[in-house]
Order: C-alpha cells, then sequence, then structure tokens
C-alpha cells in the first residue's frame, strides 16, 4: 500500500484535468436457373435466433452498457462521432479488435521517452446526474507494458470535478487503486500480463451529507480494502467515467483489451 503521493503527480493532473444501425448482415443468395415460385422461407425460420450480447443479459440493466458487439465501436460515449478524438492524444488509439468470443475493444499507449510527454487513449462518459454511488465494471486483458519505478499508467478514473478522483492504475508492482489527492492506495491481488479480468470499481458518497463515503475495487468478484472518499467529493457535480489509458514519460508501449463495460449509479438526492 502506497499513500496518494507516490502516485506522482503527473498522474493525478491527467485525472482531475480529464473532462475533457445494428450492421445488417445481408447475405448474397446463389443464382437458380429454374422458377421455384415463391421463395423458401424455411431455411430462414430454422435458423436459431441470435446469441444475446452481454448488455442484453444484465438483469438489473445498468444505466450504461458497451458491449462493442454492435453498431459503431464508440457507440454511446461521449466523443463518438468526433474527429479528431478529444479522449484520444499523445499517439494513443482506440480500435477494433475481433477474435472468437466477438468484438472488442483495442487501447494502445506508445511508448515515450521525452521528459514531459504524455499519451492517452480513453472512452469518456459525464455521468448525467450527481451520484451518491456510482460503479463501474469491465473486462479487461493487460497485453503489453512496459513500466519504470515510480511511474503509472491510469486505467479507470472516476473524477469529481475539482474535487479529486478514484483511480485505477498500473505500474511495476501490478495495479492498485487510490482516492486522490491526500488518499491512500490499496493493491489488488496479481495481475498478470496476458490474463483476463473482471475489474471493478465503485465509490459509495455516502447518503448523510458531510460525511466521508469509500471506495472499493474488485477482481473476478473478490473486493479489496475500503479506502475512504471525503466528504468533499460531494460538493463535485456529475462525476466522468475514463476508461482506457493515460500514460507519462518514461514509459514502454502499453496495450489493453476492454470488453463488457457496465456502469451503474443512484442519483444523490
Amino acid at each position: 500500500m502506497r499513500t496518494a503521493e507516490a502516485i506522482g503527480a503527473g498522474a493525478l493532473a491527467l485525472a482531475l484535468l480529464t473532462g475533457c444501425r445494428d450492421v445488417l448482415g445481408i447475405r448474397e443468395r446463389p443464382l437458380v436457373e429454374e422458377d421455384a415460385g415463391a421463395p423458401d422461407a424455411s431455411a430462414d425460420a430454422d435458423a436459431a435466433p441470435a446469441a444475446p450480447t452481454f448488455c442484453e443479459t444484465l438483469t438489473p440493466a445498468p444505466q450504461h452498457c458497451a458491449d462493442f458487439e454492435k453498431g459503431e465501436l464508440l457507440a454511446g460515449w461521449d466523443a463518438q462521432g468526433l474527429i479528431p478524438d478529444p479522449a484520444v492524444h499523445g499517439g494513443g488509439a482506440l480500435a477494433e479488435l475481433r477474435d472468437a468470443s466477438g468484438r472488442k475493444l483495442l487501447v494502445t499507449a506508445p511508448a515515450l521517452v521525452a521528459t514531459g510527454q504524455k499519451a492517452g487513449a480513453n472512452l469518456f462518459l459525464t455521468v448525467p446526474v450527481r451520484v451518491s454511488r456510482l460503479l463501474v465494471r469491465a473486462e479487461m486483458k493487460v497485453l503489453t507494458e512496459e513500466h519504470l519505478p515510480d511511474n503509472e499508467a491510469l486505467i479507470v478514473q472516476l473524477v469529481f470535478g475539482k474535487e479529486g478522483a478514484v483511480v485505477l492504475y498500473r505500474d511495476v508492482e501490478g495495479a492498485a487503486v487510490a482516492v486522490v489527492p491526500g488518499g491512500k492506495a490499496a493493491r489488488f491481488p496479481s495481475w498478470p500480463v496476458g490474463t483476463t479480468h473482471t475489474i471493478g470499481v465503485s465509490v459509495d458518497n455516502a447518503p448523510v451529507r458531510g460525511a466521508d463515503g469509500f471506495a472499493e475495487a474488485s477482481i473476478d468478484g473478490a473486493i479489496g480494502p475500503e479506502l475512504i472518499v471525503p466528504a468533499r467529493f460531494q460538493n463535485a457535480g456529475p462525476p466522468n467515467v475514463v476508461i482506457g489509458l493515460r500514460t507519462f514519460a518514461p514509459v514502454g508501449a502499453m496495450q489493453l483489451v476492454v470488453d463488457d463495460v457496465a456502469i451503474y449509479w443512484e442519483e444523490r438526492r
């Protein structure tokens, strides 16, 4: 466990400044020489229905969900259709990745060497209301990374305006969650490169005004220790959810696969 100061001023600054048709599968039919009369619809009738996607299976349904299986890759996120994407900079990229299980999001950030260099490629969502509770879960797999001591790459940020943020980051020791500024950090269990995990981060801003809340992170359902979230976070407006990569020099190239994102929230009354 490390203090928030140890996660780096650069990571905090960026975390707080980040504020920043369904496609029809029509197959060409083979030509037939004789006129067989009305089309035979039996083949279509016998076809098995498409399996539901991740987002279609969730109960209760999240307020925001992305499994990247249908429509535009970045549909539903704040920067959808914007060119250039304000959430991508410094050589970072968001791209489609397909494998046997379907379509996913590939996030990349380049190697950075020069002092002051930074890069990012992120999904960005402004929650429409002030929240008492916020939960983000996603399937993640780190494909490549190369960190130096005292440096880290942000992969999830729950930003509460200028008041602070709850961040999940990777460094030479693995992964950790932290409350910044002035909070503490807690380590995840081992999360090695090349393995897929369901990662969750939650913030409870406390229903009692003026009382401290707490944050927790989880991996594959196992919940880590609670971290105190200062009561001042309640003063912020609607929070921002940022998922992807934010890296700072010196750091090696990094690739992260993101899939099946679900975001739940409760409005503060």
